[in-house]
């Protein structure tokens, strides 16, 4: 076991917050396409995203992180207020055109080979990729050091987050986000 790891965390979706969504569904292939680990941020072009403030529950609560999804986090100024130090070498923060609410979308580019496939749980498609994982099995050696990265083997890898990060996130109050552990180095 390699000293001083951290579990680690995929972030989710909290009950009740706000979503975001691209206006235009292409938006979708756009940032699935994008938010890939490499640097975009010289030839970025800024996408059109919308809130959803309701849904059919009723009003959605304001969130620090509109969600999208894990592999592309969206964030208000509020996250870049507490979480810029331990964010920005791990990625770029690429801005999105939203009328309602300044949003930035966070493309990690720590991009490491760190799943260990013959002892997690995969799903592959057909042709033999990862689509999916549902029991994780890192080597702790590619990770050491880094609280913030993507995996190689999945072509739209989630953003896998350390506790220092979620620890940040929680001790400043921000809201949106659950983390679910996925990896524990113990």
């Amino acid at each position: 076991m390699v000293e001083n790891m951290s579990d680690v965390y995929v972030p989710g979706p909290a009950d009740g917050f706000e979503r975001c969504h691209p206006v235009d569904l292409g938006g979708l292939k756009v940032i699935d396409s994008l938010i890939d680990g490499k640097d975009r941020l010289a030839s970025w072009r800024p996408i059109a995203v919308q809130i959803l403030e309701k849904d059919v529950s009723g009003p959605l609560e304001p969130s620090d992180s509109p969600w999208f999804g894990s592999h592309a986090l969206i964030f208000r100024p509020s996250v870049l207020d507490v979480m810029w130090p331990a964010l920005h070498r791990y990625g770029e923060f690429l801005p999105l055109s939203c009328p309602r609410a300044r949003l930035i979308v966070f493309n990690p580019t720590r991009v490491v080979d760190a799943l260990d496939e013959a002892a997690s749980v995969v799903q592959r498609s057909r042709d033999g990729r990862i689509w999916g994982v549902s029991k994780y099995a890192l080597r702790a050696r590619e990770i050491v050091g880094i609280d913030v990265f993507k995996m190689t083997s999945m072509p739209v890898s989630p953003t896998f987050v350390t506790g220092r990060i979620v620890d940040l996130w929680q001790r400043a109050g921000l809201r949106g986000l659950e983390f679910r552990k996925v990896w524990s180095p113990r």
